[in-house]
């Protein structure tokens, strides 16, 4: 919304927005085809009524769909604002909010009620709404959690009907004993905030304050789906929060001169005060000019006063004229003029005060953006004149020729002006120069605000040689004779420097013939003996230049390369098509990514191996033709080095990354079993004489429970330090599994005093297995204490063992809170924990080690997961495969 320039809401507009919207929105009639008692009418037609339960229901539902009588609505929410001028209340519901036409009034509703509202739907915008509804009270509750939204946000449409919080400066006030009305600016943004019901005073010192207020978002919608219009609206004076106060009064702070104000911050925040002369007025916009500056001021549109409403004691903002001298309250704010500017501004009279002389000016300094803001006056040629009328009032334009350019001046009136004006006759414009920061063609645009009908003078008219029509052509044929004259003074003075040139230029050749003899040998010494190797090519892709380096790099003497392909000689096979390709690209358009860079990439020696290298190409125009030379060096160490160092980094990584998790794991998960020893053993120390035998066991028994949970996890730590170093021994041994999973199923019951009930499926013949029992223990104990750790008390966890040939399929399924899905990539990782179970107790190390005892056995793990619906392991082992190997032990 355009700050200053687009009158803000007014109570007016508002009051008949909120009691004519409804009906205008719900024009048919309504025919309900049931006879519900809630709706209180009996079916009128046979067409079906489809019932909406929900706010989606609703918001989703198509224009014509609503506008077709055949939808109801019987929806609940919680009451967010209901309006004290109409029938309407407003309910939400999660992130949605719709608003509802009551049948009758809406007295007794209030914010904070949950009701359940019937009645049927009519077109809206946004959304759909619920007309002629009745509303039955559920209970109250908290209004719902406001989200932060700006005012630039909520003029754009969002979170239309919703609680929001948002902030802005007061600028007016208006007061009732129903509504307390605020007008808002924040950042560019107007608005209004409505607050009702109040018992108050006129809250004088939140003029220029910066508040916060809690609301009910409410925006009016065109037919296009843009924002014309929106407002704030709170049910009570403790939704709205004071952030900073103001100074209390308009026109009771410090005064400043108009250079001192346009120096001033510009924060949309506070109003600062200045006093200067009317030069320019017009409804809307008002030059002031004191002798140190000029300030544009773009006047605050003030809320409305009509009969029984309270406000501020404001000015009178009527019409100006030039000359009254004002005091102006305004923010800083540069808007689209090149000169200071305030808005949100008001204004008092002081009285009357010469106006300034004007300056005579010419149409460059207009261009130029000089004397911006000031009364100025301009000489030139009358080219048009006309005049119209509109609501705004009458309008004059006069187009004038000044010089070479073309200038207009306006004049704005409520009576119309006529100048007796000749075309092409002479006139003086005076006005008021109007500069804007947009530019045309590189200067700034401009235009004259004339401020009466005596701002236009005629003159006579100049002599011919002072008009450019005349005098251009003069000065262009003058111009011609003087640079003939001249170019034969220059000609006759440049044949005598030639013959002097030519003698000059015959020494010169000797000499420079000599010195290209000398540089050619050093730079040949420069060349052989350079550290890397330099190779020159002509432009048909042929070597032409080979040093000594090239020669020990690469392996081919100077005489065997000469004249030869480099991209035969050099250039691995799979890159001698780009080579070719990127010389034939250059030689045709002149460009070459490659050129004047250095970039690394693979030669080619003359035994056939491929090293690393780093390459600068440059080229050198010789005639029609070009020469190409590379300078080559050999970074084989230098390649190997950074691996090396690049490795190092990684390895250093990954170590501090363990030391970071193993000090979070000691802090966290041993934190609590010590606390849990340390409080047992205390009260065990105090009291030991009067607690009961049973509260001794209980503590006791706490105290055994803590240790073993630390011995377990220290246990973990030290199995994945015996994995991680290269220790861990694989002893596979003869297995019963049925025997063996049903001992290690009671033994997990036992432990969690069967918490989850634990159902083992077992499918062939598995007591000819052979596996590591230790690890085989250490592999099922962690997924099935996993599975029942992490599901509700009661909920059954499954244990499936099948003999597929060589492989047992192990399948372990839980129906607890599942893994979320950004946390499937990194299960499998040291101290990794799902995000959702930070309050059940866990190292992070069991699905690691429980993956390291997979892995060992040759077999694979996977899983599946969803949040909420439990997760499912299986595990692939070849126990059966290892029947006829013989009992071993060895470190892997």
């Amino acid at each position: 919304m355009d700050v200053g320039l687009k009158h803000p809401l007014t109570m007016t507009i508002c009051n008949v927005r909120h009691a004519l919207l409804p009906a205008f929105l719900g024009l048919g009639l309504w025919m309900v085809s049931t006879g519900d008692p809630l709706l209180g009418q009996q079916p009128q037609t046979t067409t079906p009524v489809t019932w909406l339960t929900n706010f989606q229901q609703l918001v989703t539902l198509k224009a014509e769909d609503a506008n077709s009588n055949h939808y109801a609505a019987r929806v609940t929410g919680v009451i967010t604002y209901a309006s004290v001028l109409t029938k309407r209340i407003f309910l939400q519901e999660g992130d949605l909010g719709i608003q509802v036409t009551m049948s009758g009034s809406n007295r007794g509703l209030q914010a904070g009620q949950r009701v359940e509202v019937t009645g049927p739907v009519e077109p809206g915008r946004p959304y759909p709404t619920v007309a002629h509804a009745t509303a039955k009270i559920l209970g109250t509750e908290p209004l719902p959690a406001a989200t932060n939204a700006s005012p630039h946000e909520l003029a754009t449409g969002a979170y239309p009907y919703r609680m929001v919080r948002t902030r802005g400066v007061v600028r007016d006030i208006t007061l009732n004993e129903e509504l307390l009305v605020l007008l808002l600016s924040y950042e560019g943004a107007s608005f209004e905030v409505w607050v009702s019901p109040v018992a108050m005073q006129i809250p004088r010192q939140w003029i220029d304050a910066e508040i916060e207020v809690t609301g009910m978002a409410f925006q009016v919608f065109n037919a296009r789906g843009k924002v014309t219009l929106f407002d704030v609206s709170a049910s009570s004076l403790d939704q709205v929060k004071i952030l900073k106060l103001g100074p209390g009064t308009l026109f009771g702070r410090p005064l400043q001169s108009i250079s001192e104000a346009a120096k001033q911050v510009q924060d949309w925040g506070p109003r600062y005060r200045f006093s200067g002369v009317v030069t320019y007025f017009r409804p809307g916009l008002i030059y002031l000019q004191d002798g140190e500056g000029v300030m544009l001021s773009i006047p605050l549109q003030l809320l409305p006063m009509p009969t029984g409403i309270v406000g501020l004691d404001h000015e009178p903002q009527t019409t100006l004229e030039p000359g009254e001298r004002i005091e102006v309250i305004g923010v800083r704010h540069n808007w689209y003029s090149m000169v200071p500017t305030t808005v949100y501004s008001e204004y008092r009279r002081l009285g009357r005060s010469p106006l300034p002389t004007a300056q005579p000016v010419s149409a460059r300094d207009l261009q130029v953006g000089r004397f911006p803001g000031r009364i100025v006056s301009l000489e030139g040629q009358l080219l048009n004149q006309r005049g119209w009328g509109n609501a705004a009032g009458y309008h004059q334009l006069l187009t004038l020729r000044a010089g070479e350019e073309v200038v207009q001046a306006t004049w704005t009136s409520e009576t119309s002006a006529t100048w007796k004006l000749k075309p092409d006759s002479y006139v003086r414009v005076t006005g008021v120069h109007e500069s804007e920061g947009g530019v045309v063609k590189g200067r700034p645009t401009f235009q004259l605000l004339m401020r009466s009908p005596a701002d236009v003078v005629a003159i006579a008219t100049p002599p011919f040689w002072t008009r450019p029509q005349f005098w251009k052509p003069g000065l262009a044929g003058l111009g011609v004779a003087i640079l003939a004259l001249a170019w034969i003074g220059v000609q006759r003075r440049q044949m005598l420097r030639l013959r002097a040139s030519e003698e000059r230029l015959e020494e010169r050749v000797a000499e420079r013939t000599s010195e290209l003899q000398v540089s050619e040998q050093r730079t040949r010494l420069i060349v052989d003996t350079a550290l890397d190797a330099v190779v020159t090519m002509d432009a048909a892709g042929n070597i032409s230049g080979w040093n000594a380096q090239a020669e020990s790099i690469f392996g081919w003497t100077r005489e065997e390369v000469l004249g030869k392909s480099l991209s035969k000689m050099i250039i691995p096979s799979q890159y001698r098509e780009a080579h070719e390709r990127g010389l034939r690209r250059f030689l045709e358009t002149g460009q070459g990514p490659v050129l004047n860079r250095r970039i690394e990439l693979s030669a080619l020696r003359r035994s056939g191996r491929e090293f690393p290298a780093e390459l600068t190409v440059n080229a050198l125009r010789s005639g029609d033709t070009h020469i190409f030379s590379a300078f080559i060096r050999d970074i084989t160490d230098r390649k190997h080095a950074e691996d090396e160092m690049l490795k190092a980094l990684e390895r250093e990584k990954e170590l501090n990354q363990l030391k970071s998790n193993f000090v979070a794991l000691v802090s966290h998960e041993f934190r609590t079993p010590l606390e849990v020893i340390l409080t047992s053993s205390d009260i065990l120390d105090r009291y030991l004489d009067r607690l009961t035998p049973e509260r001794r066991a209980t503590c006791l028994s706490t105290i055994r429970g803590s240790v073993k949970r630390m011995s377990g996890m220290m246990e973990d730590v030290l199995l994945l330090g015996r994995v991680e170093a290269g220790k861990l021994e694989f002893k596979p041994e003869p297995l019963d599994l049925r025997v063996f999973c049903e001992r290690i199923v009671e033994e997990i019951q036992a432990v969690t005093t069967n918490r989850c009930p634990i159902d083992v499926h077992c499918k062939g013949a598995l007591d000819q297995a052979r596996g590591d029992e230790t690890l085989l223990r250490h592999m099922l104990t962690n997924l099935l204490s996993n599975g029942v750790k992490y599901s509700n008390a009661g909920s059954a966890v499954r244990l499936s063992l099948e003999r597929l040939g060589d492989q047992l399929a192990i399948i372990v399924a839980d129906q607890g809170r599942g893994i979320p899905q950004v946390d499937h990539a990194r299960l499998f990782q040291s101290f990794q924990r799902g995000s959702n179970v930070s309050d059940t107790p866990g190292t992070g190390l069991g699905l690691l080690l429980v993956q390291k005892c997979v892995d060992v056995h040759g077999g694979k793990i996977s899983f599946e997961s969803e949040e909420g619906k439990g997760t499912t392991f299986r595990v692939m082992l070849p126990l059966f495969a290892l029947t006829s190997v013989a009992p071993s032990a060895r470190p892997v």
